[in-house]
């Protein structure tokens, strides 16, 4: 009777401790759960919090550089009233003749917009287009540089396309208007362009009823083109394997990285608050 007494004993000691043990480790997993649902909460009131202050620090910080600049500068156009950092990007419309129609009868021929930190003057008159396009147009002839093109292909804006008016511009349209796009190099040029044509489209036929690469033949045919212009010969006619035609394949991917750059509304061109800080859509 006595040993099993004692292992009777010694069982309900067990599971007792075991019980304890469970309550306390329960305990103790409920209070750490809480913990961190109080912290992880406090976590969001404080980042709310410092969002809120940046925020309205931006907003009178913003306020007040306007305000400095309306001072020091000429008088700007009458224009829709924008948010801090995006401006009227978010109230844009996506049929932008209709948009800009009823801003017109707001705030007249001429206004004003800010598309992120850049501001824009949008003129709504044949008759003022005329006098800024014809009558001035050496003073509105700079662009503004498109940020993501000139970064990976225009070297920063020094093309033609977006290099400032004044003696370097007119030297490489010059260069543009009499050594490549006049009649003479055109002309010279233009068997060249209808051989390579021909060929694209023989291809083409030659391959009625079975899937082709439109891409890469029109890459072909202007790279042809553009090397027998260069070189005087084409890829096929220097016996140019298509190792190299491979090497010059990244390079039509650049291109067309860069024309999207140019056709693309992007972020970083229009939310530029600093340098290092440029948001990219």
């Amino acid at each position: 009777m006595f040993p099993t007494t004692v292992s009777r004993r010694t069982s309900s000691i067990a599971v007792g401790s075991k019980m304890s043990l469970s309550c306390e480790f329960f305990m103790e997993s409920s209070s750490l759960s809480s913990l961190w649902s109080e912290t992880k909460s406090g976590s969001w009131g404080v980042f709310f919090t410092l969002t809120a202050i940046f925020a309205a620090f931006f907003y009178v910080w913003s306020c007040m550089r306007e305000s400095k600049s309306s001072r020091m500068s000429p008088p700007l156009p009458p224009g829709p009233r924008g948010f801090p950092l995006v401006g009227n990007l978010l109230s844009l419309d996506s049929e932008l003749h209709s948009y800009f129609a009823g801003l017109a009868k707001t705030y007249g021929p001429i206004f004003k917009l800010r598309l992120g930190t850049r501001l824009c003057v949008v003129i709504a008159s044949p008759s003022i287009a005329r006098e800024v396009l014809k009558d001035h147009d050496a003073t509105f002839a700079n662009r503004g540089v498109n940020v993501a093109a000139g970064d990976v292909a225009l070297y920063g804006g020094a093309d033609i396309v977006f290099a400032p008016y004044g003696p370097e511009w007119r030297m490489m349209r010059k260069v543009c208007a009499l050594k490549m796009l006049s009649n003479t190099a055109l002309d010279s040029v233009q068997e060249l362009r209808h051989k390579q044509v021909r060929k694209a489209v023989g291809y083409f036929y030659s391959r009625v009823g079975s899937p082709v690469d439109v891409g890469e033949q029109i890459f072909v045919a202007i790279l042809n083109l553009t090397t027998n212009m260069l070189w005087g010969g084409t890829m096929e006619e220097e016996g140019v394997g298509a190792g190299v035609l491979a090497e010059f394949r990244p390079l039509g991917k650049q291109c067309g990285t860069s024309r999207s750059f140019l056709g693309n509304p992007i972020f970083r061109n229009f939310i530029r608050v600093w340098p290092g800080l440029i948001c990219r859509g």
